[in-house]
């Protein structure tokens, strides 16, 4: 293994798992995985006396003759070998690995089990050799999942237990999700990280900036101007001065619902408006981690961790386009996500505690509950622009380029009268 930091924290699991207890089926899935792992953790130079040592104690569990008499000796033995790899490099610095972990922690305040858990989820899917000897543990020695990741992280089960609640932060957070396949013999059976979260922490990121623009996207930038949305003036002008109010007070829960039918503006006013009140815009949940169309879930996911990510800061607001592919069927949408799916609690919670301001736009009001609907600070209909607004808009985006179709433009302008709704503008 190239990254030393990295061979330092697993040997630790491995010196954790041997502190405790363990049955003579689990001590020999481990002797399983020293017989196969020596190259990966650094023991090549110690590997004819241990290899030795394992293969005595191998076959006497295979014959289920002495094997409890040599498991106490050859335990002490590997701790030793594990000892002397850790002093060889115990002055090796963070990796790219660590230093993500370690700074998403820090953003989301995790505690050092919070940490330390987060951090074996992740080494489990990046390396291949502890994820197999996980599985191992659980699977062929009975392990329960839990046990087995406290040992690992050197924890009690009650300790990592109560960081793994639905209402604990790991969990809210979504940088851990509850799996549904319980009975199944793996770890992710029971608990699993993000996809983006995964690609987020094995790239080599060089500040945290870098990391939440991966996972959140970059903010939104205003392409109209203020005075563009003149036909909406009153109810622009109250929510400006209602949403400075909100940001001088760091007012919590607060959603903004925008509701029209397509191509009226609602997304352009979201990014005028963040424009006008020195925010950055981050538009949650527009695209997975493959750049493709996310699911629902998916949505949900990335809304959690935005709404975790910048708790602290005050110079932020959030766009929830399109909620209409969230809750064209609430009940559906409660189902698909497992961690409340038999009431709907769980969506009015995401409504009165975020943190960061939120603004959700829908074309479909309709298909909203009136609890949903209650529970939005203010609700604003996004109108049809006049032909006048749609007028001025062309008229400032055409005298600004310099484009040699501009001439041929303009008498179709007039032709069709601006009835070119504001999101069909260049």
């Amino acid at each position: 293994m190239r990254d030393l930091f990295e061979q330092r924290t697993i040997i630790g699991y491995l010196q954790n798992i041997l502190d405790r207890n363990l049955s003579t089926k689990a001590f020999n899935k481990l002797c399983d995985f020293f017989d196969n792992g020596i190259h990966f953790l650094g023991l090549e130079k110690y590997s004819e006396a241990l290899l030795e040592e394992i293969e005595e104690y191998q076959n006497a569990f295979r014959n289920n003759q002495g094997a409890r008499k040599l498991h106490a000796p050859l335990c002490r033995d590997i701790h030793e070998l594990l000892d002397k790899r850790i002093y060889e490099i115990d002055e090796s610095k963070p990796g790219s690995i660590e230093k993500n972990i370690q700074a998403i922690a820090c953003e989301l305040g995790l505690d050092t089990i919070e940490t330390d858990f987060l951090g074996l989820m992740i080494r489990y899917h990046i390396h291949e050799p502890l994820r197999s000897l996980i599985e191992a543990l659980i699977g062929s020695a009975n392990l329960d999942i839990l046990d087995c990741c406290a040992a690992c992280i050197g924890r009690s089960r009650q300790e990592l237990s109560k960081r793994l609640r639905f209402d604990a932060r790991l969990i809210l957070s979504g940088l851990v999700e509850k799996a549904s396949s319980f009975g199944q013999k793996y770890l992710d059976a029971y608990f699993q990280l993000p996809n983006i979260i995964l690609k987020a922490i094995e790239t080599n990121y060089d500040n945290v900036e870098n990391i939440w623009d991966y996972i959140l996207g970059k903010p939104q930038l205003p392409t109209l101007e203020w005075e563009d949305f003149e036909h909406i003036s009153t109810a622009r002008d109250k929510l400006e001065h209602f949403l400075k109010e909100v940001i001088r007070k760091k007012i919590p829960g607060i959603n903004i619902l925008l509701w029209g039918p397509p191509g009226t503006g609602k997304t352009e006013f979201c990014k005028t408006l963040a424009a006008r009140l020195n925010m950055q815009l981050y538009s949650i949940g527009e695209k997975n981690e493959f750049n493709q169309e996310p699911s629902r879930k998916d949505r949900i996911l990335s809304f959690n961790m935005a709404q975790n990510f910048f708790r602290d800061q005050d110079n932020n607001l959030f766009l929830f386009d399109e909620m209409d592919d969230l809750v064209g069927n609430e009940m559906d949408f409660l189902r698909s996500f497992e961690v409340l799916s038999s009431s709907k609690v769980f969506l009015n919670r995401m409504l009165e505690n975020n943190p960061v301001l939120t603004i959700w736009t829908i074309n479909r009001p309709g298909i909203l509950e009136d609890s949903t609907i209650r529970r939005m600070t203010l609700a604003i209909e996004m109108k049809v622009p006049t032909a006048k607004s749609r007028k001025n808009v062309w008229k400032r985006l055409l005298d600004k380029t310099t484009c040699p179709f501009q001439k041929k433009l303009r008498p179709i302008w007039r032709k069709w009268k601006f009835l070119l709704p504001l999101q069909a503008i260049p």
